[in-house]
């Protein structure tokens, strides 16, 4: 046994997912490039036909919620994939394209329930002051990557992900909140970056490129994180070790066992 599966400091996850998506980044780009040309070459079709508002948004309210709409729901599917895949690597597997994708479409119902519910916590949150925000961020936040990785319905997910949270929601929030963090630090430079070109054409590319960079990095996050919490509340890297000394069995999508 490695120490691969072991307790991790919340800086030992973030470094853990860099070397995850380094050592399999062309099936994490090639995820988020599936969703995000097709999606930037709609919105530039779009912004062509209707004109563009002063944000960079369709000059067509309807027009622009409704592709708002349609690439939330794309980014969750790639989201859900990039889980997957980041499940499958961190297992020792090769994460492929397509079965990230196949994987994670019967159980996307769940993960949007998941999501969508566990963003609304976080939201109300606010209302009790940002410390109720960071509360229910720490104590939902995995509620997602629990359903697709455990196949559970949505409402059960966020049960599943406040049990394993219990009394480690600063840890957490550290090692989930560092990754946000490191995100948003990529996204505002880029926009940053984008006003030395100050084009619609510009912003929509550069936000594209950072999310098809930055978002497997988060999904490697929180599969690690949750793999951490698992380790330390059940003692999962002992049935790791059970399952590696049972002829033929596989590691991969272990977490359903």
């Amino acid at each position: 046994m490695t120490d691969t599966y072991r307790p991790r400091s919340a800086t030992e996850i973030v470094d853990a997912s860099v070397q995850l998506f380094r050592r399999h980044a062309q099936t994490f780009l090639a995820i988020g490039a599936i969703v995000q040309i097709p999606m930037l070459l709609l919105r530039t079709t779009v912004v062509s036909v209707f004109g563009v508002a002063p944000d960079g948004t369709p000059d067509n309210m309807i027009v622009g919620a409704s592709l708002t709409l349609l690439e939330g729901l794309l980014l969750l599917l790639a989201t859900a994939a990039l889980t997957v895949a980041a499940d499958h690597a961190y297992m020792g597997a090769h994460p492929g394209v397509r079965a990230s994708f196949a994987a994670a479409g019967p159980k996307f119902g769940a993960f949007f329930v998941a999501t969508f519910l566990s963003t609304l916590l976080a939201g109300l949150g606010v209302l009790l002051l940002i410390v109720g925000a960071f509360y229910f961020f720490a104590k939902y936040t995995l509620a997602p990557t629990v359903a697709l990785l455990e196949a559970r319905d949505g409402t059960n997910a966020m049960s599943r992900a406040s049990k394993l949270s219990e009394g480690r929601r600063l840890h957490v929030l550290a090692s989930v909140g560092a990754a946000w963090l490191i995100y948003l630090a990529i996204f505002f430079g880029a926009g940053a970056l984008s006003a030395v070109i100050p084009t619609a054409s510009a912003l929509m590319i550069l936000s594209a490129v950072v999310t098809v960079f930055a978002l497997p990095f988060v999904a490697a996050v929180l599969v690690i994180t949750y793999y951490d919490l698992r380790i330390r509340a059940e003692g999962y890297d002992i049935d790791l070790l059970e399952r590696q000394a049972i002829p033929g069995e596989s590691r991969a999508g272990a977490a359903t066992g």
